[in-house]
């Protein structure tokens, strides 16, 4: 996939002052080559003070090689870069040396609005507007064929899928047939829209109707897009939040999952909600009750689901329904089976009158009563939990410290529960900074209790509300998403209509309402302003590059070499 790493305007100097000032040593960036046409420079940072230049070769049909006379040949320019990142290295052919290629250097979007995809491929072009779009629908990628340029997709009356070239140079956007230079990307698409209906070379006639919006956000430029979608749509009388959920509930009905066993009679009892039952495919199974007698108490059954994230680095949770009293021993024995040293309890007991969650730990009779750590003890089956400290860490949420001991075997494990309190059943809470302290403190002792684990183990995150959709798919989401910011940086792209789509294929229903679905921008917004206070310069980790957010910079150089700046 072409990256961001691609500047269509820049020089050799322009990119040496770029990866001193945004960038750190391993940072690389690709720019088109001045020396020869249609070819290409990768430029890499390989201490403070020193850059190097190397060819990217284009033989056409022959595909792109890097230096002279390499062996290694790739289809696309895209595909030599993710070679070399997964290699990490280099070797400059000229004088032997080995760089390091570890930070693409991002540059700016040329346009913020939601019609630009990015770099999507021709085909996921194609599939986007047959399945979101109708006649009418386009959208703007990248070129794969030609970096330095964009291209074009409509979907046309006779549903098929038109690509136009964008050509673009210092000169602004251009195409075929148009006979002058727009000198944004956002005023070529008005003219293409003043235009309609444009004829392309192959005498198709293309009309631009509406946009085809991304939901992919780099996070550099998530104030701008936050903005954007709080703005009611020229096409309909809803912003871009409501149009986003209102499409996640059309696609639900693509999620077409077994959900039998939740609705077999031996366990019916076991639901707080009779519509809302977990997908077959990934619910968690009770081992200890296999292999025991047919009666309903030894169903394997519990209302609950695995969770995993997409990225690599994400966490893995147990998404499930609040204790009924009947279901309190199924509770613990599901953290003690996934080995589960983290409850996230995102509900009071009680809510305007109505049970929420049983209480399924020992200790005081009422969630106020914070003041007592005398130890209590009740005990499911062969568990034994014991509170061993309560603590109130503000108004917001408590944190219980259990001792949960397996009675059988004498092993025990401590675990914690981290209660918040200021988030109503399909309401958000009011301090967002608050929620965000939340998340930072539970990510705080899971990190500690990781590395006192034997190496790469970790554990799951178990997380209920009251049905365990609404406020339990916000969480998650919410705490995958700073996840793949911390560990990515400032640089990278999330996307929070995908991620609610991924929870939604694991547990129905994930993020019930339209203000929760709106609070996960509003949580990200503040995270990521909050990181713009904090941070000293440009960059959020000391392993991640900052973002270059100008599209100039200065020609003047105090650069020990510009060796080969020219190719």
């Amino acid at each position: 996939m072409l990256g961001r790493w691609f500047h269509r305007n820049i020089n050799g100097i322009e990119a040496e002052n770029l990866l001193k000032e945004y960038g750190q040593n391993g940072s690389f960036l690709i720019r088109p080559s001045q020396s020869t046409i249609n070819s290409y420079t990768l430029s890499v940072r390989c201490s403070e003070n020193t850059f190097k230049h190397i060819k990217i070769q284009n033989n056409g049909d022959n595909g792109y090689e890097i230096g002279e006379g390499s062996n290694d040949t790739f289809a696309t320019l895209a595909e030599l870069v993710d070679h070399f990142i997964m290699k990490e290295t280099l070797r400059d052919k000229l004088d032997g040396s080995i760089l390091m290629l570890k930070y693409p250097l991002n540059c700016i979007e040329p346009t913020s609005e939601r019609y630009f995809h990015g770099a999507i491929s021709g085909q996921e072009a194609i599939k986007l507007l047959m399945d979101k779009g109708r006649p009418g629908s386009y959208l703007v990628r990248e070129s794969r064929s030609e970096p330095q340029n964009y291209v074009l997709c409509v979907r046309c009356e006779n549903n098929r899928v038109v690509h136009l070239i964008i050509n673009y140079s210092d000169k602004g956007y251009t195409m075929h047939g148009l006979n002058k230079y727009l000198a944004t990307l956002d005023e070529f698409i008005n003219e293409c829209i003043r235009m309609c209906p444009i004829v392309d070379i192959k005498d198709n006639v293309v009309f631009l109707k509406q946009p085809l919006n991304c939901s992919r956000i780099n996070v550099s430029n998530f104030n701008v897009r936050f903005n954007e979608l709080s703005i009611e749509s020229r096409y309909k009388n809803k912003n871009g939040f409501s149009e986003e959920f209102e499409s996640l509930q059309q696609i639900d009905g693509k999620f077409l999952y077994e959900r039998n066993d939740g609705c077999k009679q031996e366990n019916r009892t076991k639901n707080r909600f009779k519509t809302i039952l977990p997908f077959d495919y990934n619910r968690i199974k009770l081992k200890d009750r296999t292999n025991k007698t047919n009666e309903p108490s030894d169903s394997d059954y519990i209302n609950a689901n695995r969770i995993q994230s997409d990225e690599s680095f994400g966490k893995t949770y147990l998404a499930t329904q609040g204790p009924l009293v009947n279901t309190c021993g199924d509770f613990w024995s599901m953290i003690w089976q996934e080995e589960s040293q983290i409850i996230l309890m995102i509900t009071h007991e009680e809510e305007k009158g109505r049970e929420k969650c049983y209480r399924y730990w020992p200790g005081a009779t009422k969630e106020d009563d914070t003041k007592s750590e005398n130890s209590y003890v009740v005990v499911y089956n062969n568990l034994k939990i014991t509170l061993l400290k309560l603590t109130k860490i503000c108004d917001d949420y408590i944190v219980r410290d259990f001792l949960l001991t397996n009675m059988t075997t004498n092993e025990t494990r401590k675990i914690y529960q981290y209660q918040y309190l200021a988030w109503s059943d399909h309401g958000v809470p009011e301090n967002i900074q608050n929620t965000l302290d939340f998340v930072e403190n539970f990510n705080k002792l899971y990190k500690e209790i990781c590395e006192s684990l034997p190496r790469s183990k970790t554990f799951p995150l178990t997380v209920h509300c009251s049905a365990g959709i609404g406020r339990t798919g916000a969480i998650i989401a919410i705490d995958m998403i700073l996840d793949k910011i911390k560990t990515c940086g400032i640089q990278c792209d999330i996307d929070i209509y995908k991620t609610v789509c991924a929870l939604r294929a694991q547990r129905s229903g994930m993020i019930q309402t339209e203000k929760q679905y709106q609070f996960l921008y509003i949580a990200i917004r503040n995270f990521i302003q909050s990181l713009s206070v904090n941070l000293v310069d440009s960059r959020l980790m000391h392993h991640t590059p900052g973002n270059y957010m100008t599209t100039s910079t200065p020609r003047t150089s105090s650069l020990q070499s510009i060796s080969n700046s020219h190719c």
